[in-house]
């Protein structure tokens, strides 16, 4: 990987957003959390918006690793300088993190709520079940708003 990036810098081709989605992939493998996030912020620096599958990884291993601020922090960074919004699963796990550790403030859990709740209201509105992340639960409320 290295010599790439190296062949790379010599020929002046800049890093992608897809490059250091790679390079960001290689370290969440190894659960190397702080490479990742060395990448990740040189990327953001470069003016570059993360990938959602490389956010979402390094949110998700920071959760993991039992630093939920950091995971907190991370999810609302990227959810206010993107279109695009984290999986139900990258909240819910800030979520169990930050009762494992004992952390949670207003802010983040208003941040977890409405991250775990947008796809649900969003399918229930337009009663379709696959505009939602997560369609076995949207289902429940697109069904229920059907009935009355």
């Amino acid at each position: 990987m290295w010599e790439a990036v190296d062949k790379m810098t010599e020929l002046g081709i800049p890093p992608s957003t897809y490059t250091y989605s790679l390079i960001i992939s290689r370290f969440l493998s190894n659960e190397n959390l702080e490479l990742a996030l060395q990448f990740l912020f040189h990327m953001k620096a470069r003016g570059l918006v993360p990938e959602l599958k490389a956010a979402q990884g390094v949110i998700l291993l920071a959760a993991r690793l039992g630093y939920p601020r950091l995971a907190l922090d991370l999810a609302a960074s990227f959810e206010e300088g993107s279109v695009r919004k984290l999986d139900p699963e990258v909240w819910m796990n800030c979520l169990i993190a930050s009762a494992q550790d004992l952390y949670v403030s207003v802010n983040s859990y208003q941040s977890m709520v409405e991250g775990l709740c947008h796809n649900i209201s969003t399918s229930g509105r337009w009663c379709h079940s696959m505009l939602g992340h997560d369609s076995s639960s949207a289902k429940y409320f697109t069904c229920r708003r059907n009935l009355h």
